[in-house]
């Protein structure tokens, strides 16, 4: 039996491979655009692609109650069987009406993942790999994307539908034997459980002492908690702040309309080279620095990879709206806009990926205590859902009526007030306990508190 950090590694594995069935083949809708049975228009494909965000908050309030109801585990089990659904309507039918509704259900799944995985990878490695693990659920997002765009090049909708259906089925047969988190158990109270499976994670005994210092740690956790408490509570408050800004500096960043409508952005730039060869490098790029980027993230710390990436991405907006500006202008030959366009999306993609790509996930199983953690989460997803499907359709919405460069300088000026937002606001949880944090986030409002009154009190004596 596997146990302490090859029993960490192994299950994160395992939990991870549920999220190779997320994503949406681009090269399907020109398919299905050109297909007389379908002929499904521009505006309808892009509500293809937003129903599966629409349908994230549902997830995400699943999830959220299921939690601390059947645990994490169970919950994760769960939301494999959306994507196989959706897979195998996708296989069955390729009708608009079968589509959205395999899109939606497919949403229910992503939103539910992204609720409970993160939670369940941070509570059950150590906290010197966990930034690494959860981080690395930003590169297998992009792996599923690339693999599902490759295959969808090369294989038909109904096959491609199928093979996507895999990662599910593996993840079914071989999750049932990871364990339940250890905190889950002291939620519920069942502390000789908790014992015994904190024991075989960490691959050593656990004695009586320590079980109950980590109980006493979380006894606040342990409190039955409203949603009002995310909002009362000022270290609570906190966290839902840094994890609101940024999820939504991630998607302002635009690279999710960006790499959906990267066909689109090459054919306006007049490229001279093959559009799946660009795409390709730019899920390449995608996969190879967000894996820097895990590697890195527990040794150089959360606050200076999030601010490096979020100047990257400002600065490579700005630059290709500009370069689209002058096309629109008659200023650029197209040889040059195309090649142009290509280092602004690769210089892009590398700043989104060192940092906005994995580390809001990050964030959000790092910065609330055990009561409120699934409220915060299902919250927080519900806001990511509505964020990243608003951002899609004014990609859309703006490039078809003003121009593809103003939406890029919009992405840019967003990226810019992000930067100021990283600079002041996000803390450093860098081999901090989950615990240890809790304790810093409550000694920060202490000690805000205390200087107020102490400004107070000198205001009074002055008067």
């Amino acid at each position: 039996m596997l146990k302490g950090r090859p029993l960490q590694y192994f299950g994160t594995c395992i939990a991870l491979l549920n999220m190779l069935g997320m994503g949406w083949p681009s090269p399907f809708l020109p398919v299905l655009e050109r297909d007389p049975l379908t002929s499904i228009t521009k505006d309808e494909g892009s509500w293809i692609a937003t129903t599966y965000l629409i349908a994230g908050p549902v997830g995400s309030i699943i999830a959220g109650i299921a939690l601390n109801k059947i645990g994490r585990k169970r919950s994760l089990l769960l939301s494999a069987l959306p994507f196989l659904t959706s897979w195998i309507i996708i296989a069955i039918t390729q009708r608009l009406g079968f589509l959205l509704l395999a899109r939606f259900i497919a949403g229910i799944g992503g939103g539910a993942i992204y609720s409970v995985l993160p939670i369940y990878i941070s509570e059950l490695v150590d906290p010197p790999i966990r930034g690494f693990l959860i981080s690395v659920m930003g590169t297998l997002t992009i792996v599923a994307s690339l693999f599902i765009n490759i295959l969808g090049y090369y294989v038909n909708i109904t096959y491609s539908s199928l093979i996507c259906t895999l990662p599910s089925v593996v993840f079914l047969l071989f999750f049932p034997f990871i364990p339940e988190t250890p905190n889950y158990y002291i939620v519920n109270g069942k502390i000789d459980v908790a014992r015994k499976v904190l024991s075989q994670v960490r691959g050593r005994q656990i004695d009586a002492e320590e079980i109950q210092e980590l109980v006493e740690s979380n006894e606040k956790g342990l409190a039955k908690a409203g949603v009002l408490d995310l909002f009362k509570i000022a270290s609570n408050r906190k966290g839902l702040f840094v994890c609101l800004g940024t999820m939504g500096a991630q998607q302002l960043a635009g690279i999710v309309p960006i790499i959906f409508y990267t066909q689109t952005i090459f054919e306006k730039a007049a490229a001279d080279f093959p559009v799946i060869a660009s795409t390709s490098l730019l899920y390449v790029l995608l996969i190879v620095f967000s894996a820097v980027s895990s590697a890195i993230v527990d040794r150089l710390g959360r606050r200076p990879l999030l601010i490096t990436s979020i100047s990257c991405c400002c600065v490579a907006l700005l630059m290709e709206g500009v370069n689209l500006y002058l096309k629109s202008q008659g200023g650029l030959n197209s040889i040059g806009l195309s090649w142009m366009t290509l280092g602004d999306l690769s210089f892009l993609v590398i700043g989104y990926s060192i940092g906005l790509l994995v580390l809001p996930s990050v964030f959000l199983s790092e910065l609330f205590p055990l009561n409120v953690k699934g409220l915060a989460v299902g919250f927080c997803n519900i806001y990511f859902s509505v964020v990243a499907a608003a951002v899609s359709k004014l990609f859309q919405i703006t490039s078809d009526h003003y121009g593809l460069h103003v939406p890029f300088f919009v992405f840019s000026a967003s990226s810019f007030l992000s930067l100021v937002f990283a600079v002041i606001v996000v803390p450093e949880t860098k081999n901090k306990s989950l615990e240890q944090i809790q304790i810093d986030l409550r000694n920060k409002d202490e000690h805000n508190k205390g200087e107020q009154t102490h400004l107070l009190k000198k205001y009074c004596s002055e008067q």
